[in-house]
Order: structure tokens, then sequence, then C-alpha cells
């Protein structure tokens, strides 16, 4: 069984995770979208509850692919090894591949027990356009080259923060049902 971990703060889960959750479900059984808690660089604004049902809203669509909250549980900062620990638990038999960025590659070296991590593991990297990767010692990843929208949580929280934002510069950045889910919480309004 070949099991793919996307984590991240997903705070709002826009069009370009949906991408990559669908690039990854066509060369995997199941893969697990898991919101963070909170990880060791940030803290989303939205509570993590409703960072949850956003991505049932925006992946429930897809077959294989499953929303978990096994970070979330935990009620503290998030370490990949840690859900990757739990996760081996519960899918003995898988094997697991975690979905990062490039961005991510280069600090794969500093992250929490990455020897251990990178027994366990394979990295999926998936590949920005003008991206080097870096040689790493000891970690096993697979380069993926998908085009991904130009978005980012940051710029749809920024979007809706300004009062002039319109309704249709949201609808590029992320699904209709999320939108609504933002509009009814009053979610990153100021």
């Amino acid at each position: 069984m070949i099991l793919h971990l996307f984590g991240g703060s997903f705070d709002p889960p826009h069009y370009g995770h949906l991408a990559v959750a669908k690039y990854f479900s066509a060369i995997s059984d199941l893969v697990l979208i898991s919101p963070l808690y909170a990880s060791n660089d940030k803290t989303p604004i939205a509570p993590s509850d409703l960072r949850v049902q956003m991505c049932e809203l925006a992946f429930g669509g897809l077959g294989n692919v499953q929303v978990t909250s096994i970070d979330i549980e935990r009620q503290s900062t998030t370490y990949t090894i840690d859900t990757v620990f739990d996760i081996q638990m519960a899918y003995p038999e898988a094997e697991i591949h975690v979905v990062v960025g490039s961005d991510a590659l280069k600090s794969l070296p500093t992250w929490k027990d990455i020897s251990e991590l990178a027994s366990r593991v394979i990295f999926d990297v998936v590949m920005r356009k003008g991206f080097t990767p870096p040689v790493q010692s000891g970690i096993h990843f697979t380069l993926h080259e998908l085009a991904t929208p130009d978005v980012s949580s940051s710029a749809i929280r920024d979007l809706i923060h300004r009062s002039s934002a319109e309704n249709s510069e949201l609808e590029a950045l992320t699904t209709l049902e999320v939108r609504e889910f933002i509009r009814k919480n009053r979610l990153y309004h100021p």
C-alpha cells in the first residue's frame, strides 16, 4: 500500500493544495491530508476544528483522499516524525511518502529526528520551476514536476482582510465550498 502524507496548516486550503492532492491520489492508494495544530515555525490563524472542516470541504470529492486530525489531536507543535509514527501504527503495511514543497527540501536536514524519519519514509518533492535540488545525504526523495496554481493561503487571507476584496478574486484561489465556509464563519476578516 502506498500512502502519501500531505501536511500543512491549510489556513485556508486552496487550489494549489487541491492540485497536489489530485496528483498524488493518482499514484497512491491513500492520501492523508493532515492539518497541523501548530508547526515549529508558524501558528495558524483559523481554529484547528474549522481548518479540518475546510479541508473536508476542499478535498471531500477525491476518492482516495482522506482528512485526518491526527496532528490536531496532539494539541501541540507538530513534528513529522510523530505523525509518521502514528500513521505506521494505524497502517503498518503502508509505504509512507511525505509530500513536501521544493522549498522544504533545503531544510530537511534540520527536521526533528531526520535520520529516523528518513529511514521510515520517502519524500515526494513538488518542484517549483527553476529549482535545483540540493544534494541530501541519506534522504530518499523523488522529484515531481506538476503545474500548480500560483496561490497561497496568506494571499487568500490578505484578500479577505482587505475590505475591497471581491468574491470574484477569491474564485480563482479556492473552492466555492471553502469560500462559503470562510464567509459564514467570518474567518480572516478584520
